[in-house]
């Protein structure tokens, strides 16, 4: 998990860049940033939106959205339940 902001979307892309596998985000999903996120300022998203993956994932959802997401307001949770 990670910020949904600009800095959260270049991070993703760079991720991808540079492992040349898809980085699938944990609770930086639209539905999580519309319960949890916040009106704020953040760099222009546009080009970044344009991308597949989770940096343009990251960029629609605040684009779509005009909320950005700190990860500190949201508790982690697993992504699968520990036996």
């Amino acid at each position: 998990m990670g910020d949904v902001d600009a800095g959260g979307a270049r991070i993703a892309g760079h991720l991808e860049d540079s492992l040349g596998v898809e980085v699938v985000p944990h609770l930086m999903d639209p539905a999580t940033v519309r319960r949890f996120g916040r009106t704020g300022r953040t760099a222009d998203v546009t080009g970044l939106s344009r991308r597949s993956g989770a940096a343009g994932a990251i960029a629609r959802t605040i684009i779509e959205t005009g909320l950005l997401l700190e990860q500190e307001a949201v508790d982690p949770r697993p992504l699968c339940e520990v036996p």
